[in-house]
């Protein structure tokens, strides 16, 4: 009886140890798979802003970045406005502003138009969008893009001119994640094009504080 029960303990024993190892290698497992996933992250693009909540009469919950193929991905918002959109590089992209009253999209002031398209040429990109503000339709005065030039207004103040009433942006900035550096994109390959990539001047859109990159860049370490 005491052998039987030794052995019956020594069984339980190894099965315990087994148990163990199983627990282990899955624990392991699970360990590789969220530090890939996390590496994959922090190697793509980042598009980053915060939705004026206050200017849109119906408040959004979320913002959807939708490529040239139809794939999307959500980012929620956070309780201040604030998003973050993890995106693959080599893609145009539209961003959709997600609110009960239906689907509110992003528009950046290039020229006369109001164009929805987002490039991203490189993983490791940044694009700083500021402040998103809703805007019923286009203001009658106008978008006006501070680039810089003596022309320029002298601040654009809550999405607006300054004592007017155009709308107001600051030019992008081709910028890099921490830790990279900004260089010519040297790529031959195109990038596929939205299909309807202007957004309608009569309709709600929300404008950015600061407009997305059109030109190329290459972010290198």
């Amino acid at each position: 009886m005491k052998y039987a029960l030794s052995r019956i303990s020594v069984s339980l024993l190894v099965l315990g140890v087994a148990a163990g190892c199983g627990g282990d290698e899955q624990e392991q497992r699970d360990t590789r798979e969220a530090r890939s996933a996390t590496e994959e992250l922090s190697s793509m693009a980042r598009v980053e802003g915060r939705v004026a909540v206050a200017s849109f009469p119906s408040a959004p919950t979320g913002v959807d970045a939708i490529d040239e193929l139809g794939r999307k991905v959500n980012a929620p918002l956070a309780a201040d406005g604030a998003f973050a959109l993890a995106l693959d590089d080599d893609h145009h992209y539209r961003l959709d502003l997600l609110t009960p009253a239906g689907v509110v999209p992003v528009a950046f002031a290039r020229g006369d138009r109001l164009e929805k398209a987002l490039r991203i040429d490189s993983d490791h990109q940044l694009v700083t969008l500021g402040a998103v503000r809703y805007h019923a339709r286009r203001p009658d005065a106008g978008v006006v893009v501070r680039t810089g030039a003596p022309t320029d207004p002298p601040a654009c103040v809550d999405g607006l001119v300054a004592a007017g009433t155009a709308a107001c942006v600051e030019e992008a900035v081709l910028a890099c994640q921490p830790g990279f550096r900004a260089g010519p994109d040297d790529s031959d390959d195109p990038i596929p094009s939205l299909a309807a990539d202007v957004a309608d001047p009569a309709q709600p859109f929300a404008l950015p504080e600061r407009n997305a990159p059109k030109d190329a860049i290459d972010c290198e370490s």
